[in-house]
């Protein structure tokens, strides 16, 4: 697919702050910023020729433009706050780019740094699955039947060695100690890799879900999600492993 779709806006939110990990968004994953693992999948797709970086921080912005996304604006701080919604975020996004560069947007996908692992294939068949189902919404999920009720334990009051089944927040020591893993129902979970919705849902509804949303299905890999040093030590890991198969 060529860089013909001018109704497409890849949008990849990095703010310079953040809690768990200082400067998150540029701390390196085997030897290269966490941006650029985004940055390389988003241009490398050829999806569109707008592919944005929202930024508060004019040092992530210069990496950002040497990566080659597209920084036509500074967000303004107060978009940069630890409890900031990503949906004001894409809403100054779309603002600003018909503002600045007069250009407006049917659609927009989301891409968070900090999902390192998504592959360009991925973002293909999201674009083209969104289209084919005329969806309204695309969001990315991950399996998790294994993650099934009846495996889940509470160690009630204290620490000791009962653990009872949980259910429905409720300790159930009637429930049966043991399931097949083959009779779970199947679960899936919003794994954060890809948000793909039309601009009027976000402006009209003031969501990013509305009308028909469906989910594409990615693997364990490219649903890992860096918030903290533990999950930073588990990417370099599986980097080094993805780089190895490269070679």
């Amino acid at each position: 697919m060529g860089k013909s779709n001018k109704n497409l806006m890849i949008l990849i939110p990095a703010r310079g702050g953040s809690k768990a990990i200082p400067r998150k968004n540029l701390i390196e994953l085997q030897g290269r910023p966490l941006l650029a693992w985004t940055a390389d999948v988003a241009l490398g797709s050829n999806l569109t020729d707008h592919v944005i970086l929202s930024t508060d921080s004019q040092e992530v912005a210069e990496i950002g433009k040497s990566l080659g996304l597209i920084v036509p604006f500074l967000r303004p701080l107060e978009l940069a706050n630890d409890d900031t919604l990503q949906i004001e975020v894409i809403k100054h996004a779309l603002s600003a780019m018909r503002e600045e560069r007069n250009l407006a947007f049917d659609s927009v996908m989301l891409l968070q740094p900090t999902t390192p692992f998504r592959k360009k294939l991925t973002l293909l068949k999201a674009y083209e699955y969104f289209i084919n189902e005329k969806a309204d919404t695309l969001i990315t999920v991950s399996n998790i039947s294994r993650m099934d009720q009846s495996t889940i334990y509470s160690n009630p009051k204290k620490l000791q060695s009962d653990l009872y089944l949980l259910h429905n927040h409720e300790v159930d020591i009637s429930a049966p100690q043991g399931t097949l893993r083959q009779n779970f129902k199947e679960k899936w979970w919003r794994n954060g890799g890809i948000y793909l919705f039309k601009a009027s849902i976000l402006i009209n509804k003031n969501s990013l879900y509305g009308g028909k949303t469906i989910g594409l299905s990615t693997d364990l890999i490219e649903s890992i999600n860096i918030d903290t040093y533990s999950d930073l030590d588990l990417a370099n890991i599986v980097a080094l492993g993805l780089k190895r198969n490269q070679i």
